[in-house]
C-alpha cells in the first residue's frame, strides 16, 4: 500500500518522462502557435500560453521533485484544466470552431479569465489550513461479509445494465441517430444511473485488493465497464481514472509512466470512437462524409473536449446582452432536480439548459447539447466576480485529498475520493446539476452499500 506522505512517488524515470513529454508538446504547437501569431496581433495569446504553463507547471515541479503523488487532485485537475483551457484555445485561434468567431476582446476577455481562474484555483488548493484536520486513530481491519458484497454488487450492476436496456428498447436510443429534445431529457435521467456500475466495481475492487479476490472476477467485472461505457467517452475516462486511484492507494503505486500510457490510449481510443460516431451522424443529416467536407485539423479539434474556451467566448459577449446574469439562480437547480416541473412550474434551470435553449435551440431539436464548464457557470452568474469561486474549488479538493490522507486503512475511503475526484473533473467540463446529480447519486448508492456491509454493534445483554 502507497505510504501518503510527500516525496514518497516511486517513480525514478519521472523526471526525465515529463521533460519529454513538455518538449514533444512544445514541438506539436511550434506550428499552430505560429499559425496563431499571423493572425492575433494583442497581447491576449501570451495570456494563453501562461495558462497552458501556468496548468502543468507545479504537477511538473512536483513529480520531478517526487514530491506530488500522481493521483493528487492537483495533478489531475491542472491537466484536465490544461486540455480545456490551455490546448483548447490554440486549437480553436488555430482550427476555428463550429461557433462563430467573437470579436477579439471576448478573446482577450476569456485569456484573462482562464489564467485568473487556475490561479484562484492554486490559491484555494495551497492556502493554509483552516483549523486542524481530523486526523483518525488507525481503525481495525474492515472486513465484509461476501454475500453482503455480492448482493450489493449484484444490486448495483442491475440497476445500469436495467438503464442501458430501457435506453435502447423503450426510448429506442441509438447512438448515431440525434435524439428528440424528449427522447434526450429521458436518457440523460438513464444516463446517470449508469454512474452505479463505477460504484458496484470501485467497493469490490476496493475490498479484494486488500483482502484478496478471483483476478478472474475483478477482470471480467473491470471489462463489463468498459463494454457498458464505451459509447461515451467521458464516463469511460472518469471509469479509468477512478480506478487507478483505488488500485494506486489500496493496491500497487501506479507509476506516472503508466498514467501517461493509458490516458494516451484513452485519449486516442475514445476520441478515434466519438469521431467515428460523429461522422456517422453527419452522414445521416447531410448525407455526406465529414472528412470530406472537415480539413484534417479540425477533425483533430472535434474529436475532443476542445470547445470549454470558445463556449466560454460567446458567454462572454452574450452575458448580460442576450442572457441576464443569475446570481446564483443556477446553483438552485441542483436541489431542485428531483421535483417534477408539473409540481414546480418556474423551478430554477441548470445553467447548460438555460445557455442551449437560448443561444443554441437548433442543436437540442437535433438532439444535442453543448456543456457549460465552471467557468462559464460562474461567468453566467457573477461575471467577472465569479472567477473567485476558483478559490473554493481549490479547498474542496485540498481537504479532499486531506480526508484520503487521514484514512490510510478505510476500504470506504479510496472508493469515496475515486467519486469526488471525479465529481470535481466532471464539473470542470459540465455545470454543477449535471455534475453533482450524478455525484450525489453516487454517493446516496455508497451510502446505502455502506448500512449493508458495516459491521453492525454486537448488542449488549441486559443483566
Amino acid at each position: 500500500m502507497l505510504e501518503l506522505s510527500a516525496g514518497r512517488t516511486s517513480n525514478r524515470v519521472a523526471p526525465l518522462l515529463v521533460a519529454a513529454l513538455v518538449a514533444a508538446l512544445c514541438a506539436a504547437l511550434a506550428i499552430p502557435v505560429g499559425n496563431v501569431l499571423a493572425d492575433v496581433t494583442d497581447w491576449s495569446l501570451p495570456l494563453l500560453l501562461v495558462t497552458s504553463a501556468l496548468a502543468m507547471a507545479p504537477v511538473v515541479w512536483g513529480l520531478a521533485k517526487r514530491r506530488l503523488d500522481v493521483f493528487e487532485p492537483v495533478a489531475v485537475l491542472a491537466s484536465v484544466y490544461l486540455v480545456m483551457y490551455g490546448l483548447g484555445a490554440l486549437a480553436y485561434l488555430t482550427w476555428g470552431a463550429p461557433v462563430e468567431r467573437p470579436d477579439p476582446r471576448a478573446l482577450t476577455g476569456a485569456s484573462w479569465y482562464c489564467v485568473l481562474g487556475l490561479i484562484f484555483f492554486y490559491v484555494g488548493y495551497y492556502a493554509p489550513p483552516i483549523g486542524r484536520s481530523a486526523v483518525r486513530p488507525p481503525a481495525p481491519e474492515e472486513r465484509w461479509s461476501p454475500r453482503a458484497l455480492g448482493a450489493v454488487c449484484v444490486v448495483l450492476v442491475a440497476i445500469p445494465v436495467g438503464a442501458f436496456a430501457a435506453m435502447l428498447f423503450v426510448l429506442k436510443w441509438n447512438p448515431l441517430v440525434p435524439e428528440t429534445a424528449v427522447g434526450l431529457h429521458y436518457s440523460v435521467y438513464l444516463l446517470n444511473l449508469m454512474f452505479l456500475y463505477q460504484v458496484a466495481f470501485w467497493i469490490y475492487l476496493s475490498h479484494s485488493l486488500r483482502h484478496g479476490g478471483s483476478r478472474a472476477v475483478l477482470w471480467a467485472f473491470f471489462l463489463g465497464g468498459m463494454g457498458l461505457y464505451a459509447f461515451t467517452k467521458g464516463i469511460l475516462a472518469l471509469y479509468v481514472l477512478g480506478t487507478l486511484a483505488i488500485y494506486h492507494y489500496r493496491g500497487r503505486p501506479v507509476r506516472f509512466s503508466s498514467v501517461v500510457a493509458v490516458t494516451i490510449a484513452i485519449f486516442l481510443i475514445a476520441g478515434g470512437g466519438h469521431l467515428v460516431d460523429q461522422a456517422l451522424r453527419y452522414r445521416n443529416l447531410t448525407g455526406r462524409s465529414l472528412i470530406a467536407d472537415v480539413p484534417p485539423a479540425q477533425l483533430i479539434y472535434r474529436s475532443q473536449d476542445f470547445d470549454m474556451f470558445p463556449l466560454l467566448m460567446m458567454l462572454q459577449t452574450e452575458a448580460p446582452r442576450t442572457i441576464p446574469l443569475q446570481y446564483g439562480r443556477t446553483f438552485w437547480a441542483l436541489p431542485a432536480t428531483p421535483i417534477p416541473r408539473g409540481i414546480w412550474a418556474n423551478k430554477p434551470v441548470s445553467v447548460s439548459g438555460l445557455v442551449n435553449y437560448r443561444l443554441f435551440p437548433y442543436l437540442v431539436e437535433q438532439g444535442y447539447f453543448r456543456a457549460v464548464s465552471i467557468l462559464g457557470e460562474l461567468y453566467m452568474n457573477f461575471a467577472g466576480w465569479g472567477v473567485l469561486g476558483m478559490v473554493l474549488f481549490g479547498l474542496a479538493a485540498r481537504r479532499l485529498y486531506q480526508y484520503l490522507q487521514a484514512r490510510p486503512k478505510s476500504l470506504w475511503a479510496p472508493v469515496v475520493y475515486a467519486i469526488c475526484v471525479n465529481g470535481l473533473v466532471y464539473w470542470l467540463r459540465d455545470d454543477l446539476t449535471t455534475a453533482g446529480t450524478t455525484f450525489l447519486l453516487q454517493m446516496a448508492a455508497l451510502g446505502a452499500a455502506a448500512l449493508v456491509l458495516m459491521p453492525r454493534p454486537a448488542a449488549r445483554s441486559v443483566p
